[in-house]
């Protein structure tokens, strides 16, 4: 005898299956060119990281004789309640934290050190009005720095050692604001 198999059965029912949908909200997109002269952040990371550079993310809290010896601040931003009693100041710029964390390699015998960060720098500015984002009186612009130490490439065959040198940073700088 020959079987024959039903093409179509019943359909399984699955408690809330008989109902429709519903269509996905929608809302009105707008897209909005950048202008030519600003670069987007994730683009900068992803153009220092393929030239060789690690990015660290520093405390926006400093100690404020980093940021008289490297910013020339007499008078930076005190908090009211430091989170730590060493780093009661917040930071003008990021080059304290940049020379800490090279210090800090350095110190554990780490022969070559490129390293970038981009974060919020602190500044006095009266003209700054309080907002759900801002504090009156203090501008908290983004900024990208990047320090580098140590051999220009790492040990290799093809070129001989020698140390990073201005030269090199100008190229880094270039290659990062360019087209």
């Amino acid at each position: 005898r020959e079987f024959e198999a039903p093409l179509v059965g019943e359909p399984a029912t699955v408690p809330g299956s008989t109902r429709t949908p519903r269509p996905p909200p929608r809302a009105p997109a707008r897209m909005s060119a950048l202008p030519e002269a600003r670069r987007p952040l994730p683009a900068l990371r992803e153009r220092l990281a393929a030239r060789d550079y690690q990015e660290v993310i520093n405390f926006s809290f400093v100690e404020p004789q980093w940021e008289a010896d490297f910013a020339a601040e007499a008078n930076p931003i005190r908090l009211l309640t430091p989170i730590a009693s060493q780093l009661p100041v917040m930071r003008p710029n990021l080059i304290g934290s940049l020379v800490g964390t090279l210090r800090y390699n350095h110190a554990r015998r780490q022969p070559r050190i490129r390293v970038f960060e981009v974060g919020r720098v602190f500044l006095r500015d009266p003209a700054t009005a309080d907002g759900p984002l801002s504090v009156a009186g203090v501008r908290q612009p983004m900024r990208v720095g990047a320090a580098a130490y140590g051999p220009a490439v790492d040990e290799q065959w093809g070129e001989p050692a020698r140390p990073v040198d201005f030269f090199d940073l100008k190229a880094d700088v270039e290659a990062l604001l360019a087209p």
